[in-house]
């Protein structure tokens, strides 16, 4: 929160790794104004079981969880041989925006 000061209540949005990103400081810089997308650690405890289940997962495929605030992202990105999975929460996406031409 000390890092994110100077842009506290200037309505702008921040990009964060794993290292920095949760639920929890995605609704407390909500609170200030400030909105988030980043990745997740896989050994969070607040990302809902089914967004970890990657032997179902497709290639190129895209799971979306939303609550009033917040919209949780699990991704499978195409040609991934191992199984890959990008879990993302967002406080500045509220719906599924997708793109028909992809």
């Amino acid at each position: 929160m000390t890092l994110t000061e100077p842009i506290h209540g200037t309505n702008r949005n921040l990009t964060c790794d794993n290292w920095f990103t949760s639920i929890s400081v995605a609704k407390e810089l909500l609170e200030k104004k400030v909105t988030i997308v980043g990745a997740l650690r896989k050994n969070k405890k607040e990302i809902p079981p089914p967004f970890l289940e990657v032997k179902d997962c497709n290639n190129n495929t895209a799971k979306f969880a939303f609550s009033n605030e917040l919209t949780l992202l699990f991704y499978c990105p195409p040609k991934s041989e191992h199984k890959k999975v990008v879990v993302m929460p967002s406080t500045l996406h509220l719906t599924a925006d997708l793109d028909p031409k992809n």
